[in-house]
């Protein structure tokens, strides 16, 4: 479709959920989540998903 916005990615360290979900919206103004489940050595990342 002609115009139709893409979904794009970024990531950071976790530094909790809200700060998460905060910063993605104010910065992408996008959807951000943690990590629930990660490797024992692999921080949580905040994956923000916005258009794009």
């Amino acid at each position: 479709m002609v115009g139709e916005a893409k979904d794009c990615f970024q990531t950071w360290t976790c530094e909790g959920g809200r700060k998460c979900r905060e910063k993605c919206t104010a910065e992408y103004k996008g959807i951000g989540r943690c990590d629930e489940i990660t490797a024992p050595i692999v921080p949580p990342q905040c994956n923000c998903y916005y258009p794009c």
